[in-house]
């Protein structure tokens, strides 16, 4: 008899131990589980802000970037300049006299240009008024001209796309030679911000 209240006591001791126990070991996984969580988060706010930041560099640069047309030449241009742009090339070539830069023409009607797919467009023509005057004021031998690809009616505007392109010029009212040129334009994305401002 005096063994029972010592057995029940150590029973009860037990079963208080095992609760204890189970109560302290779901506390501290939870826990765990809240510190992980917090670390989950931490890591992905990180990452999300690093994502931010990243895509508004680049928004940035590429507001920032502003395409530029360049020309490398295939063929020779001792005779003959180049300034490209997409709905017109501003062409300058050199004639034998200051005379004969003022009263030279491109004759359209056997001139033509040969774009990277190989069509094969008529081309048009306007004088450079502003480079005109600036040859005959300096005496100079070289004329200038707006060269655009010549559209059909209705279609849009034709532009000189990159790529590899031939252009043969015949001159009417002047001694000058006819020219084919060989050339291929590209695109430079020119950035203030990596390059630098122009001098």
């Amino acid at each position: 008899m005096p063994n029972k209240p010592l057995m029940r006591q150590s029973g009860t001791s037990c079963w208080r131990w095992t609760v204890f126990k189970s109560q302290f070991c779901g506390f501290s996984a939870q826990k765990y589980s809240i510190k992980l969580q917090l670390k989950n988060y931490r890591l992905a706010r990180h990452y999300a802000n690093r994502s931010i930041f990243l895509a508004l560099g680049m928004s940035l640069l590429l507001t920032a970037c502003m395409p530029l047309v360049q020309i490398d030449w295939a063929s020779s241009d001792e005779e003959i300049r180049i300034a490209p742009e997409r709905d017109e090339l501003a062409v300058t070539v050199l004639t034998s006299s200051p005379q004969e830069a003022q009263k030279i023409f491109i004759n359209s009607s056997s001139s033509y240009a040969i774009s990277p797919e190989g069509v094969k467009y008529e081309i048009e023509f306007a004088r450079n008024q502003y480079a005109t005057k600036l040859g005959l004021e300096d005496k100079s031998p070289w004329a200038s001209f707006f060269v655009s690809l010549k559209k059909s009616p209705g279609q849009k505007a034709v532009e000189w796309e990159n790529g590899d392109w031939e252009l043969f010029l015949a001159f009417g009212n002047a001694d000058r030679g006819d020219i084919k040129a060989k050339f291929k334009l590209w695109t430079f994305w020119y950035s203030p911000l990596i390059h630098g401002l122009p001098n």
